[in-house]
This record gives structure tokens, C-alpha cells and sequence, in this order.
């Protein structure tokens, strides 16, 4: 037994001392694999923060208002604002803003309670680049007829500008929903002109013109076949007024009748006859262009103008023939 007692003792040592370096083997592993999962829970919790920092300032920058932001030093932006740049106003509203003396500014809202934006020197919009609104001349009076800087103010969204005189001392500018003038936003008022376009109304006053009433040409229509007062061409209040296009009348005498008419309703032969001075005694043909009525040729000589017109009648047979050899 002692033996068995000096034999088991160092065996219960010795399986107490193995126990115990399993039991610290274990622990040391169960703590290196936990101290390994709480350095990777970590390093996750890293990544999810940097990428939710990440989302949040695409989001935010997505959702984050856009506005046009230039000055009247700008031509620009006067005229055409969706060519300049915009910037970021955050959760501000986007605004196009003019002071007294017409200097123009598109950007953000930048009003407080003590100093608000308010129509008409200051307009706000909560919609991305919606500051592009119409710049337009702004005045009325004597002074208005020349437009200058001081002038300018920015309309209200969708606005359009107009101007309105009926003389160059009564001129009055501005936007159209900002006029008084019936009918003038939508330029059915006579002296009223809309536009829609930066600076369109700045024109000066024009005062209408009238064209002076256009009268028809007309020459004496007669012939001596059926009234002999057609000769003398002295009582003219028988003789029919014919309107001429083309603006030449003409007097003659041809196959022993005495002719008054518009050029233009003269026989070939006639206006030949005409043109070409075929006469007798200066009185075979006469053509006017002016006055009006003007050909009231008085004629005399009956016998020598009708042979004039028969040697008329050879000359021209001759040159046709020859012209066709």
C-alpha cells in the first residue's frame, strides 16, 4: 500500500500538473480566439462607419439645394444665368436679389428675420438652379425712355418683361406681373410690347408710323367712235377714269377714231407706234406718267394723223418683213 501510496502519489501530481497546463492551454486559446474576433468586429466596425460617412455626404450633397450664383458685373448673368456656375446652398434657398441701385445678385437665400427676402428686391425658389429668373428694365416717366443699370431689378419665376408708352416722356418698363397696364402681359394693349428674354425692353420709344394713303394711278378712257368729246380732250368730266398698274397713259389716233386709255391696254401695234415716235406733225401718239389723268392731249388734223397712222401701219410691216430675212 505504501507502495501503491509512493507509486499513485506522483501519478496525481502528475495528472493534476497536466490538468492543469490543459486548463491554461485552453483559456490562452479561448482568449487569443476572442481578443481575434473583437480586432475583426472592430476593424468591421471601421469600414461601416467610413462607408456610412461616405453615403452620408453623397446623400447629403444629392439632397443638398443647387443654385446659380453670379453678379450684374457679369453680363451673363443678366442675360443668360443657366451658363454660370452654381453652387452648393445646403438646406438654403436658392435667390436672385437687387439693390437700389439695379445691382443684380443670383445665389443663396441668405435672408434673416431681421433682414428677410421679399419681393420685388428679393425673390426666393427651393428647386435646383430655379434662380433664373428674367432680369428686366424697371421704370416709368420722363427718364425711361433711356434705360441705364439702375434700372434693372429681377422678376418673379415665369415672369416675362414689358415696356409701354405712348410717347418718349411716358414710358413705363418692368415685369409683367408686376404691371398695372390692362392687358399689357400679354401685349394685346396697342403701345404694348412683351418679350421674354434678359434685358429685352430696353428699346426706345418709336412713335407709330402711317403710310400715307396710296392713290391709284388712272388715266381718261375714250374713244371718239362713240363720243367725239373724246378730241379735244377739254371736257374731261365725260371721259371714264380707269385705274392704270402700270402708270402710263397715252393719247392717238388710228384707223380715224381718237383713243384715250391706260398704256397697257393699247395694241401692240399702238405701243409700237408710240415707243418708237412714229408721228406726223408730233401727233400720232402721246404717252404721260404724271400727273395722275394726264392724258388730256388735246388733237386737231383728223386727215394727216390717219395717214400718218397708215404710213405707221407700212413702217412696221417693213422692219417686220426685214427682220425676217
Amino acid at each position: 500500500m505504501v507502495g501503491k501510496k509512493n507509486i499513485s502519489k506522483p501519478l496525481g501530481q502528475l495528472v493534476y500538473q497536466r490538468w492543469s497546463c490543459q486548463a491554461v492551454g485552453k483559456f490562452n486559446f479561448t482568449k487569443i480566439l476572442y481578443l481575434k474576433k473583437a480586432i475583426t468586429m472592430r476593424g468591421y466596425n471601421f469600414v461601416a462607419v467610413v462607408i456610412t460617412a461616405v453615403v452620408l455626404s453623397q446623400l447629403n450633397g444629392a439632397l443638398a439645394l443647387h443654385c446659380y450664383s453670379c453678379t450684374s458685373d457679369n453680363t451673363t448673368c443678366l442675360t443668360d444665368p443657366t451658363k454660370v456656375d452654381s453652387v452648393d446652398c445646403g438646406n438654403l434657398e436658392c435667390a436672385i436679389a437687387t439693390t437700389s441701385v439695379g445691382a443684380i445678385t443670383r445665389g443663396c437665400n441668405n435672408g434673416t428675420t431681421e433682414s428677410p427676402c421679399t419681393s420685388p428686391s428679393c425673390i426666393g425658389c427651393n428647386t435646383d438652379n430655379c434662380n433664373n429668373n428674367l432680369v428686366c428694365y424697371n421704370c416709368t416717366g420722363e427718364a425711361c425712355n433711356t434705360v441705364t443699370d439702375a434700372m434693372l431689378l429681377g422678376c418673379p419665376l415665369n415672369d416675362k418683361c414689358f415696356s409701354f408708352g405712348t410717347s418718349a416722356t411716358t414710358m413705363t418698363r418692368g415685369c409683367t406681373s408686376n404691371t398695372t397696364i390692362a392687358d399689357c402681359s400679354v401685349s394685346t394693349k396697342e403701345g404694348c410690347q412683351v418679350c421674354d428674354t434678359g434685358l429685352c425692353n430696353s428699346k426706345p420709344y418709336e412713335a407709330p408710323t402711317t403710310e400715307a394713303p396710296t392713290t391709284a394711278f388712272e388715266c381718261y378712257s375714250c374713244n371718239s367712235a362713240l363720243d367725239s368729246a373724246c378730241y379735244d380732250g377739254k371736257d374731261t368730266s365725260k371721259y371714264t377714269k380707269v385705274e392704270c398698274t402700270n402708270g402710263t397713259c397715252f393719247s392717238g389716233y388710228w384707223n380715224r377714231q381718237f383713243v384715250r386709255d391706260c398704256f397697257g391696254s393699247a395694241s401692240a401695234l399702238m405701243q409700237y407706234q408710240c415707243n418708237q415716235n412714229v408721228t406726223l406733225d408730233g401727233h400720232q401718239c402721246q404717252k404721260c406718267d404724271s400727273p395722275t389723268l394726264c392724258n388730256t392731249f388735246a388733237y386737231n388734223g383728223v386727215s394727216s394723223l390717219s395717214h400718218v397712222g397708215a404710213v405707221g401701219v407700212l413702217i412696221v410691216a417693213f422692219i417686220t418683213l426685214r427682220n425676217s430675212l
